[in-house]
């Protein structure tokens, strides 16, 4: 009979004794802290989708979950534009000089790739309805390049929060109105202290000789929009 051979222990590490290999940087021997990102909210990423279309964007003021956007033609009236979605009133980043309060509107369209995009120094007409709100915004004239008036309404289907994103969008225009007026009576008060010179080195003892200058305005020192 051949003899058994001694069966030979085995010693398996259990997890005590299993260590973690951590991550570390080769050229400083630094061990790295990888950690994951902070969670990202549902206002991050709409915020990130929105300044995908507006880069300007700073806040979301109000959501009204599904909004539909009509357009208005002379002959037939009222109809439905075929932009429907999810309303967004957002207020934009400030100019680095007035840091003015600026806001806009934005409907992202689940039903096409069209979105509507307003800022609210656009609109120079605003009506508030029990169920619509009618912005005339201006436009440039696809054809001879003039100033034109296109009139759109918004629809919010939602009743519970309707009145409200109503009157934010109310408020939010009748702001930019008013900082409108103030920017411009600002323009005015500066046109009114006369003419104003820029002058270089060279150019400096010719011009005080004989007092030519520059009138700027407001928008010459700060920029358009």
């Amino acid at each position: 009979m051949t003899p058994r051979k001694p069966r030979q222990r085995q010693n398996h590490a259990g997890p005590s004794h299993l260590q973690q290999v951590q991550a570390s940087d080769y050229d400083s021997e630094t061990l790295l802290d990888i950690s994951r990102p902070p969670p990202r909210t549902n206002s991050d990423l709409n915020l990130t989708v929105l300044r995908r279309y507006n880069p300007s964007i700073a806040e979301i003021l109000s959501i009204a979950g599904s909004s539909w956007v009509y357009s208005f033609d002379h002959e037939s009236g009222w109809d439905r534009s075929g932009v429907e979605g999810t309303l967004f009133v957002c207020q934009l980043q400030s100019p680095p000089v007035t840091a003015s309060e600026q806001f806009g509107i934005v409907v992202l369209n689940r039903k096409g790739l069209n979105n509507l995009i307003v800022d609210m120094r656009d609109v120079v007409k605003m009506e508030v309805t029990d169920s619509f709100v009618i912005l005339h915004v201006s436009t440039k004239g696809e054809a001879d390049g003039n100033e034109e008036f296109k009139p759109i309404g918004l629809f919010l289907p939602d009743e519970s929060t309707r009145e409200t994103n109503h009157l934010l969008i109310k408020a939010c225009w009748e702001k930019t109105v008013e900082t409108q007026s103030e920017m411009q009576a600002m323009e005015d008060k500066l046109e009114n202290y006369g003419d104003i010179a820029f002058e270089s080195p060279s150019e400096g003892a010719q011009n005080t000789h004989n007092g030519q200058g520059r009138r700027v305005s407001i928008t010459d020192l700060f920029g358009g929009r």
